[in-house]
């Protein structure tokens, strides 16, 4: 699956500008199976402390790697079976263009086929047409995962997406809205910008200690809980892929 994901992507983002942070364990496994991505962009993650603590991570390293640059960010996930391909990336093209020209955090949103429970939702002011165009709005809240009742509500609502968990923004946006919501993440991020300064062409089997010690210290939390549920920058882009 994650050589499907690389796949569909490597249509509008190369192969050289795709990192994978990844479990220790699975850093030689992945390089083995992936030739095409630079060994150096596979970033061993220190520890096992959910999203948000590793999208920090992560963004530092490409920040170091492009000090220069505002760099627009696709997070996407490799666990995801996508069809048709175009357009999936016709989502990604126009999220990212969301993200870059507005300034915003953009995720995508699935329009729900069944009462499920174990998604958490996003909600939308109006519904999404129902055609196959890219729409892009304003997130009104973000939804935990539901009881079947409350699921059934959302389906019928026509305003309420699963979170698909793939999220895009600039990094100065990113860093700018994590300082306001999770200030300790966004601490983060300077220190390990600093720390992987002109060493990001280092293929790394484990990060240096100094980065540990400052990973180690994060809370275990999610980038939903972390940001975008509290953020009041956030933009959905409607799904219009299976």
């Amino acid at each position: 699956m994650i050589q499907e994901s690389l796949d569909r992507i490597s249509k509008l983002i190369s192969p050289e500008d795709v990192f994978i942070a990844t479990n220790v364990y699975l850093v030689e496994a992945i390089r083995e199976s992936l030739p095409s991505v630079p060994s150096h962009n596979i970033i061993p993650e220190p520890a096992k402390l959910n999203t948000a603590p590793c999208l920090a991570l992560a963004t530092a390293y490409i920040c170091a790697r492009f000090p220069e640059e505002d760099v627009s960010i696709a997070v996407i996930t490799a666990d995801h079976n996508i069809a048709p391909v175009d357009r999936f990336l016709e989502c990604v093209d126009s999220a990212m263009r969301c993200s870059e020209a507005e300034e915003r955090l953009v995720i995508i949103g699935i329009l729900p086929n069944k009462p499920e429970t174990g998604f958490g939702y996003i909600e939308t002011e109006h519904p999404f047409q129902k055609d196959l165009s890219v729409e892009i709005c304003p997130v009104k809240r973000f939804c935990e995962k539901p009881n079947t009742e409350l699921a059934k509500e959302f389906l019928e609502s026509g305003r309420h997406y699963w979170n698909s968990g793939m999220f895009f923004w600039r990094s100065s946006v990113f860093i700018k809205e994590m300082r306001k919501n999770c200030s300790a993440i966004a601490d983060s991020v300077d220190s390990f910008r600093k720390i992987f300064f002109g060493k990001t062409e280092v293929a790394y089997n484990i990060l240096p200690t100094e980065v540990s010690d400052v990973y180690n210290k994060l809370p275990s939390i999610s980038i939903d809980y972390a940001l975008m549920e509290k953020s009041n920058n956030v933009s959905v882009c409607k799904a219009i892929f299976d």
